[in-house]
């Protein structure tokens, strides 16, 4: 897999916080790091947006993945490093996924059975049964 920019995966960042807000000083890091010139060439097209507040919210970062997934952080509970690890592993995701989509795979791809352990394999036939898979029970 090739090591793409943080940006590359996102279609747009807002970040909304009070500018004397000592809470945001992780969004500010994370602003600084998105707003330089080797993260924006990852992807030009990616917005960035800023919403001062002037009431008592928490800093918050809106992201909207390429695939129009949405994601609200809470910069009062998330260092700048782990929001730009989760905004990574989120696109690593992405990405295999559409990797594997273009190889004519089904995305989740399946678990064999003969790796599942005798609780997993129950739950799996009782998704199967159901007519879900992980993917669409399990929410974030």
């Amino acid at each position: 897999m090739s090591k793409q920019g943080i940006l590359a995966n996102l279609k747009k960042v807002v970040f909304e916080f009070r500018w004397n807000d000592p809470r945001a000083t992780s969004s500010l890091e994370m602003l600084a790091q998105l707003s330089n010139s080797k993260a924006r060439a990852a992807n030009p097209a990616c917005v960035i947006a800023v919403t001062r507040r002037t009431d008592d919210v928490p800093p918050t970062i809106a992201i909207t993945y390429n695939n129009d997934k949405e994601e609200k952080l809470d910069c009062t509970k998330l260092s700048a490093h782990e929001m730009c690890k989760r905004i990574r592993a989120d696109s690593k995701m992405m990405q295999y996924e559409a990797e594997f989509r273009e190889a004519g795979f089904s995305w989740p791809p399946p678990v064999p059975k003969e790796l599942l352990s005798p609780q997993q394999e129950k739950a799996a036939d009782a998704r199967e049964r159901a007519g879900t898979s992980k993917s669409q029970s399990v929410q974030r």
